[in-house]
C-alpha cells in the first residue's frame, strides 16, 4: 500500500531531523565550552561559525532550526564586537 510506505518515509524523515538536532545539541554543548574559553578579542573561532553557518543554511532541515538559532545567539556577540572594531 502506498500510503504506508508514504507514512513510513514521513516518519524515518522526521526521526532523522530529531537525531540531528540532538547530535548539534550534544555539540554545542563542547562548542560553548571552548568558546567560553577563548579571550574576549580572539576571533579563532570564526572559521567555525562560517563553516557551521554554511552547512546548516543550505540544510533543508536544519536551517533556521534549533541549532541554528543557538549557533547565531552564541556567536552574535564576537559578531558585534568585531563589527564595532572594523568600524572604529
Amino acid at each position: 500500500d502506498s500510503e504506508h510506505y508514504r507514512e513510513a518515509f514521513h516518519q524515518y524523515h522526521d526521526l532523522l531531523i530529531e537525531h540531528e538536532e540532538i547530535f548539534w545539541s550534544l555539540f554545542a554543548v563542547d562548542m560553548e565550552h571552548v568558546i567560553d574559553q577563548q579571550p574576549m578579542e580572539s576571533w579563532d573561532s570564526f572559521p567555525l561559525f562560517q563553516l557551521l553557518n554554511d552547512y546548516l543554511r543550505v540544510h533543508d532541515s536544519l536551517a533556521n532550526g534549533r541549532f541554528h538559532q543557538q549557533l547565531r545567539d552564541t556567536f552574535a556577540p564576537l559578531v558585534i564586537r568585531y563589527v564595532e572594531l572594523m568600524e572604529s
